[in-house]
């Protein structure tokens, strides 16, 4: 069945979906950064939504996926935030989304901002495939961790050189096109 879907701009107010969403992955993100990256790019965020289908009795349309992306005066890009709603995943939808953000706001000269020219992103291991499907390249791995004791943690870790148990919360691959 062709779910009849767009994609806009998001509003400052729906950050919070982002956070929440972002939250109920397990990933971790500042709320206070992220509300940052908003007012500093706000050209960037993006939703998908259902066009023929409201989320709620507010008549808000359901929100299917989310993605935020900024380009640099040095005509660099990055994508963050990219999330699917579980129940439209394995759909071909993100791909839509990702294919339409890249081609008509990252990489088009006539959104405001310069062309990108690469584009850099971290994704979750699980994540990895679909981005090398996209022409994106693995370069390094980055490791998030959060809380006073994971920062104890960290630190004895880099004293004796290897890993230490329940120090890594998320484990991500930076990528670039």
């Amino acid at each position: 069945m062709d779910i009849n879907w767009g994609i806009r701009q998001a509003e400052e107010s729906e950050v919070e979906l982002y956070l929440e969403w972002a939250d109920n992955e397990g990933w971790i993100f500042s709320d206070e950064i992220t509300r940052g990256y908003y007012k500093e790019f706000p050209r960037g965020w993006f939703l998908c939504e259902l066009n023929n289908e409201t989320s709620n009795s507010n008549g808000k349309k359901a929100v299917i996926g989310l993605l935020f992306c900024t380009k640099y005066r040095s005509n660099i890009g990055f994508v963050g935030y990219f999330m699917m709603d579980p129940e439209y995943r394995g759909q071909g939808y993100g791909e839509k989304i990702f294919q339409d953000v890249l081609q008509n706001y990252l990489f088009a000269e006539n959104s405001g901002d310069p062309q990108a020219k690469a584009v850099g992103l971290f994704a979750m291991e699980s994540a990895v495939p679909f981005y090398i499907r996209h022409g994106f390249k693995t370069k390094e791995t980055a490791i998030r961790f959060k809380g006073s004791i994971a920062d104890e943690l960290f630190q004895i870790q880099l004293k004796i050189g290897r890993k230490v148990d329940g120090i890594i919360v998320n484990e991500m691959t930076g990528m670039y096109k």
